[in-house]
């Protein structure tokens, strides 16, 4: 068996396929209430996690939860979308109380971190079934804003100052009623909208528009040594080569997969075809090398997701996603999972779960024998369920195209594979984490 499996580019993504994904404001704008009673679970205050945000177009409102369970249960109903992590609640310094009442007449929850409020509602009315403490927050942090419309007899609650101002300029259904409560800025920070990440990426970008790719040393590949304790180029190295190696860092899903990176790769080869790579260095599934062509900065606008697309294949390679009998001769025999490159895939990692929903008893499978001519037949048929057409190659180039997607996309067409695709990753709390923290770095840039 080799094990030199992945000694070669993965990723030739082209720069005239950005994703552009865009939410009507007046999706945005929605009646938010919620026809939603989970009569059999029992909601306590929770312990330090994140409060976790569901949409419904059938109901046309928002739900939130920072129960896990109730998240859970909430996710397996079709009629409910999960839209990530909202801000983070709970925390030792958390010491507010919030309240939650359900409305089996108005059909939705009503939340409140006023105890006199709490206090009316129990004693003077009886449209509102009082259910608890649901979760704790802080006394000052990112402010949560709240509105009330006597339209739809419904609260609204956002973290988000855009979507704030979207609602008080565009919708007067709505009345602004204050701040409800705060959200810890050490825990969390509201969730940036795209158009905040487009923002930051715009302004990276101006970093790189005064290089001239022509200029770099033709299509000399220069690989400088990222496996120091603070992971940062040598003093020597070129300046841009820096920044990109921050960008690199800024976009890591975690410091056990950076660390992994003991190789950062250069060059300039606009006739490579390849845009960006990973591959084993010695074969050895701890060490990779990070490969970038400059080429891919003269769009610098994909280059983000470009990252992400190569950081996907980092992560379905963690000891958790495969199996480690990589010298048993009959691995593939005895794999019960998805096996490809040597590698049997754990029942329910990334890759297993994306081929046994959208691959398997699929003709896409063949996609590494498909000419060229054929795969852009093949593409042109199914645009609704790839998101590119480097995705139908095979499953993990599908999962990398669609992770960039999910980190730094904002909504498909409704009811395409590329929205179911999209929205399973939405079950895996680690790739939510991560979309969080790449759009938080990249709205700082």
């Amino acid at each position: 068996m080799d094990k030199n499996f992945y000694a070669t580019n993965l990723h030739a993504k082209p720069n005239n396929e950005p994703v552009t994904m865009k939410k009507s404001i007046q999706s945005l704008l929605k009646v938010y209430i919620i026809f939603l009673a989970i009569f059999f679970l029992e909601i306590k205050s929770v312990s330090a996690g994140n409060l976790h945000r569901f949409y419904s177009d059938k109901y046309n409102g928002h739900f939130y939860t920072a129960s896990i369970a109730e998240r859970d249960t909430v996710s397996r109903d079709k009629a409910w979308r999960y839209e990530g992590l909202a801000y983070s609640v709970s925390g030792s310094d958390d010491t507010i109380p919030v309240y939650r009442f359900w409305s089996e007449v108005y059909k939705h929850h009503f939340f409140t971190a006023s105890q006199s409020e709490r206090d009316y509602l129990i004693t003077h009315d009886q449209n509102w079934n009082y259910e608890g403490e649901v979760f704790h927050v802080a006394s000052e942090g990112v402010p949560i804003h709240r509105f009330y419309s006597e339209v739809f007899k419904g609260h609204f609650y956002t973290a988000s100052s855009i979507e704030k101002e979207q609602v008080e300029r565009n919708d007067a259904n709505w009345r602004y009623e204050g701040i409800a409560w705060y959200a810890s800025p050490s825990l969390g920070e509201a969730p940036p909208t795209i158009a905040q990440v487009n923002e930051g990426i715009e302004r990276k970008a101006h970093t790189f528009k005064a290089i001239n790719p022509h200029a770099y040393p033709g299509a000399e590949h220069i690989i400088h040594d990222t496996s120091s304790e603070n992971q940062t180029l040598s003093e020597g190295a070129d300046a841009v080569d820096k920044e990109i190696w921050e960008i690199i860092k800024d976009l890591a899903p975690s410091d056990t997969v950076l660390k992994s990176i003991t190789e950062f790769e250069v060059y300039y080869d606009p006739a490579s075809g390849f845009d960006a790579s990973v591959q084993s260095v010695g074969g050895k599934l701890e060490q990779w090398r990070m490969s970038v062509n400059y080429a891919a900065l003269e769009n610098f606008s994909t280059f983000p997701e470009l990252i992400i697309h190569e950081y996907a294949h980092l992560i379905t390679y963690q000891k958790d996603q495969i199996t480690t009998i990589l010298d048993d001769l009959n691995v593939e025999e005895n794999c019960q999972t998805y096996f490809d490159d040597g590698f049997c895939f754990v029942d329910g990692s990334y890759i297993d779960s994306f081929y046994s929903h959208y691959w398997e008893n699929t003709n896409a499978d063949i996609g590494r024998s498909r000419t060229t001519g054929e795969t852009r037949d093949y593409y042109s048929m199914h645009k609704d369920d790839f998101i590119s057409q480097y995705a139908t190659t095979n499953v993990e180039e599908d999962f990398a195209e669609t992770l960039g997607a999910f980190v730094f996309g904002e909504g498909y067409t409704e009811g395409d594979i590329n929205t179911q695709k999209i929205n399973a990753l939405y079950t895996f709390d680690d790739l939510v984490l991560y979309k969080q923290k790449a759009r938080l770095a990249a709205k700082k840039w």
